[in-house]
Protein backbone atom coordinates (compact mmCIF):
# COMPACT_ATOMS: atom_id res chain seq x y z
CA UNK A 1 0.00 0.00 0.00
CA UNK A 2 1.23 3.65 -0.86
CA UNK A 3 0.76 7.03 0.06
CA UNK A 4 -1.11 7.44 -3.54
CA UNK A 5 -3.46 5.19 -2.15
CA UNK A 6 -3.89 6.61 0.66
CA UNK A 7 -4.68 9.94 -0.89
CA UNK A 8 -7.21 7.76 -3.63
CA UNK A 9 -9.14 6.74 -0.69
CA UNK A 10 -9.59 10.19 0.64
CA UNK A 11 -8.33 12.94 3.23
CA UNK A 12 -10.63 11.36 5.77
CA UNK A 13 -9.63 7.38 4.89
CA UNK A 14 -13.07 6.98 3.25
CA UNK A 15 -14.58 6.43 -0.51
CA UNK A 16 -17.52 8.58 -1.28
CA UNK A 17 -19.67 6.21 -1.69
CA UNK A 18 -19.12 3.96 1.35
CA UNK A 19 -22.60 2.04 0.90
CA UNK A 20 -23.13 -1.01 3.27
CA UNK A 21 -22.01 -1.41 6.79
CA UNK A 22 -20.02 -4.52 5.84
CA UNK A 23 -17.96 -2.06 3.16
CA UNK A 24 -17.90 0.71 5.69
CA UNK A 25 -16.29 -1.76 8.41
CA UNK A 26 -13.85 -2.42 5.56
CA UNK A 27 -12.78 0.72 4.62
CA UNK A 28 -12.69 1.35 8.42
CA UNK A 29 -9.77 -1.41 8.27
CA UNK A 30 -7.84 -0.19 5.52
CA UNK A 31 -7.98 3.67 7.49
CA UNK A 32 -6.53 2.05 10.27
CA UNK A 33 -3.82 -0.19 7.88
CA UNK A 34 -3.22 3.12 5.91
CA UNK A 35 -2.30 5.04 9.54
CA UNK A 36 -0.29 2.20 10.85
CA UNK A 37 1.72 2.69 7.58
CA UNK A 38 2.08 6.32 7.07
CA UNK A 39 3.54 6.20 10.59
CA UNK A 40 6.03 3.57 10.08
CA UNK A 41 7.66 6.13 7.68
CA UNK A 42 7.09 8.90 9.74
CA UNK A 43 10.75 10.54 11.30
CA UNK A 44 11.01 9.17 14.78
CA UNK A 45 13.04 11.31 15.72
CA UNK A 46 10.35 14.25 16.29
CA UNK A 47 7.99 11.83 18.39
CA UNK A 48 8.21 13.21 22.04
CA UNK A 49 8.33 10.35 24.58
CA UNK A 50 7.45 10.62 28.03
CA UNK A 51 10.88 9.46 29.99
CA UNK A 52 11.39 6.77 32.39
CA UNK A 53 10.27 6.44 35.64
CA UNK A 54 12.42 7.41 38.31
CA UNK A 55 15.11 5.21 40.35
CA UNK A 56 13.77 5.82 43.74
CA UNK A 57 16.21 8.71 45.17
CA UNK A 58 17.93 8.89 49.11
CA UNK A 59 14.77 8.42 50.82
CA UNK A 60 13.31 6.20 48.15
CA UNK A 61 10.82 8.31 46.36
CA UNK A 62 10.10 7.42 42.86
CA UNK A 63 9.08 10.03 40.16
CA UNK A 64 6.60 9.00 37.62
CA UNK A 65 5.09 10.62 34.62
CA UNK A 66 1.52 11.10 34.22
CA UNK A 67 -0.04 11.11 30.59
CA UNK A 68 -3.41 13.38 30.83
CA UNK A 69 -6.84 12.71 29.04
CA UNK A 70 -9.01 15.58 28.01
CA UNK A 71 -11.20 13.57 30.06
CA UNK A 72 -9.27 14.30 33.00
CA UNK A 73 -10.22 17.90 33.05
CA UNK A 74 -13.47 19.34 34.34
CA UNK A 75 -15.19 22.73 33.06
CA UNK A 76 -13.18 25.23 33.85
CA UNK A 77 -10.57 23.49 32.16
CA UNK A 78 -8.70 22.69 34.64
CA UNK A 79 -7.74 18.36 36.20
CA UNK A 80 -10.81 17.36 38.00
CA UNK A 81 -9.95 17.34 41.48
CA UNK A 82 -11.50 13.85 41.71
CA UNK A 83 -8.82 12.65 39.35
CA UNK A 84 -6.23 13.09 41.11
CA UNK A 85 -7.30 9.99 43.56
CA UNK A 86 -7.03 8.05 40.28
CA UNK A 87 -3.51 9.10 39.21
CA UNK A 88 -2.17 8.65 42.57
CA UNK A 89 -3.39 5.45 42.30
CA UNK A 90 -1.73 4.76 38.84
CA UNK A 91 1.24 6.23 40.39
CA UNK A 92 1.30 4.05 43.20
CA UNK A 93 0.62 0.86 40.82
CA UNK A 94 3.86 1.70 38.30
CA UNK A 95 5.74 2.63 41.52
CA UNK A 96 5.46 -1.28 42.91
CA UNK A 97 6.92 -2.24 39.37
CA UNK A 98 10.25 0.26 39.72
CA UNK A 99 10.53 -1.46 43.54
CA UNK A 100 10.11 -4.22 42.86
CA UNK A 101 6.88 -6.03 44.36
CA UNK A 102 4.22 -5.55 42.02
CA UNK A 103 0.70 -5.71 42.89
CA UNK A 104 0.90 -9.20 41.07
CA UNK A 105 3.47 -10.58 44.13
CA UNK A 106 0.56 -9.39 46.41
CA UNK A 107 -1.93 -11.33 44.61
CA UNK A 108 0.40 -14.64 43.77
CA UNK A 109 0.66 -14.51 48.33
CA UNK A 110 -2.86 -13.99 48.27
CA UNK A 111 -3.17 -10.68 49.43
CA UNK A 112 -4.81 -7.58 48.47
CA UNK A 113 -4.66 -4.06 49.62
CA UNK A 114 -7.98 -1.63 50.35
CA UNK A 115 -7.60 2.07 50.17
CA UNK A 116 -9.51 3.60 53.84
CA UNK A 117 -8.25 6.63 53.80
CA UNK A 118 -7.79 9.26 51.07
CA UNK A 119 -7.15 12.90 51.75
CA UNK A 120 -5.41 15.51 49.34
CA UNK A 121 -4.63 19.39 48.96
CA UNK A 122 -4.87 21.25 45.85
CA UNK A 123 -2.10 23.77 44.83
CA UNK A 124 -1.69 24.77 41.64
CA UNK A 125 -4.08 24.36 38.44
CA UNK A 126 -3.21 21.94 35.89
CA UNK A 127 -4.74 22.17 32.17
CA UNK A 128 -4.53 19.86 29.61
CA UNK A 129 -1.55 20.01 27.56
CA UNK A 130 0.59 20.61 30.76
CA UNK A 131 3.14 17.69 32.02
CA UNK A 132 2.67 15.96 34.88
CA UNK A 133 4.50 13.45 37.34
CA UNK A 134 4.01 12.08 40.41
CA UNK A 135 6.62 11.44 43.29
CA UNK A 136 5.17 8.60 45.15
CA UNK A 137 6.90 7.10 48.29
CA UNK A 138 5.51 4.92 51.76
CA UNK A 139 6.33 5.75 54.72
CA UNK A 140 4.37 4.99 58.58
CA UNK A 141 4.23 1.26 58.48
CA UNK A 142 1.68 -0.75 61.05
CA UNK A 143 1.01 -3.92 61.53
CA UNK A 144 -1.21 -4.30 58.89
CA UNK A 145 -1.60 -0.79 57.08
CA UNK A 146 0.85 1.74 55.27
CA UNK A 147 0.97 5.31 54.23
CA UNK A 148 1.36 6.22 50.52
CA UNK A 149 2.62 9.96 50.18
CA UNK A 150 2.38 11.94 46.66
CA UNK A 151 3.36 14.76 45.21
CA UNK A 152 1.86 15.90 42.07
CA UNK A 153 4.63 18.46 40.07
CA UNK A 154 3.73 20.47 37.16
CA UNK A 155 6.13 20.54 34.71
CA UNK A 156 5.26 23.26 32.46
CA UNK A 157 5.37 25.72 35.17
CA UNK A 158 7.21 24.55 37.85
CA UNK A 159 5.04 24.14 40.42
CA UNK A 160 3.44 21.63 43.06
CA UNK A 161 0.48 21.20 42.03
CA UNK A 162 -1.00 18.83 44.72
CA UNK A 163 0.03 16.26 47.35
CA UNK A 164 -1.89 13.76 49.08
CA UNK A 165 -1.68 10.18 50.88
CA UNK A 166 -3.90 7.04 50.90
CA UNK A 167 -3.28 4.54 53.43
CA UNK A 168 -3.98 1.05 52.64
CA UNK A 169 -4.64 -1.98 54.92
CA UNK A 170 -3.22 -5.38 54.09
CA UNK A 171 -5.96 -8.04 53.87
CA UNK A 172 -6.38 -11.63 52.96
CA UNK A 173 -7.60 -12.50 50.08
CA UNK A 174 -10.32 -15.07 50.86
CA UNK A 175 -11.19 -13.39 54.08
CA UNK A 176 -10.76 -10.03 53.72
CA UNK A 177 -9.29 -9.77 57.15
CA UNK A 178 -6.50 -7.44 58.07
CA UNK A 179 -3.33 -9.39 57.47
CA UNK A 180 0.72 -8.32 58.88
CA UNK A 181 2.71 -6.74 55.99
CA UNK A 182 5.20 -8.79 53.94
CA UNK A 183 8.25 -8.86 54.83
CA UNK A 184 9.57 -8.87 51.11
CA UNK A 185 7.16 -6.39 50.64
CA UNK A 186 8.23 -3.88 53.26
CA UNK A 187 12.12 -4.42 52.60
CA UNK A 188 11.39 -3.84 48.78
CA UNK A 189 10.30 -0.33 50.05
CA UNK A 190 13.14 0.12 52.68
CA UNK A 191 16.56 -0.96 50.11
CA UNK A 192 16.95 2.69 49.29
CA UNK A 193 19.97 3.78 47.24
Amino acid sequence: MTRAFADKIGADGFTPDAGSPANLQKQCKIKKYVILLLMEKTDKSSISVQPDYSEPDSKGRVTIPIDLRFSDMDANGHLFFGNYFTLFDTAFLEYLKVIGFSFDMFCQNQLNFYYVEANSRYKAPVKYGDELSIRVWVENFGCTSFTIKFEAFNKTNDKVAATGLIVAVVVNKETEKPTPLPEKFKKAIENKP
